[in-house]
């Protein structure tokens, strides 16, 4: 993302590159209980989502970690399963 760009210009630019829509640019609803999980995999995807071949790749727990460790949030191990788990299906929403 350019410097001074938005989380919405990142995720356009996303959705260019692909040629599919992604989903938080279209009103898709997380439960509340949640919301927190996904607001923070939306900064680390963000932040510093890996690709191969041009796809985005799982987060690693240690990017997860490290994302947690600059931005002075404990997660715990159920968050961080959950985190992994919303990752994966977000990838394969991509995907089809």
């Amino acid at each position: 993302m350019p410097e001074g760009g938005t989380s919405r210009q990142a995720l356009e630019s996303i959705e260019k590159r692909l040629g599919r829509p992604v989903p938080e640019l279209h009103g898709n609803q997380v439960p509340y209980c949640l919301s927190h999980l996904w607001d923070f995999l939306k900064d680390m995807m963000i932040s510093g989502r890996s690709f191969l071949n041009g796809a985005p790749i799982p987060l690693s727990a240690t990017e997860i970690k490290a994302w947690c460790v600059i931005n002075q949030i404990t997660l715990a191990p159920f968050e961080v399963k959950a985190l992994r788990q919303m990752d994966i299906g977000y990838i394969e929403g991509l995907r089809s």
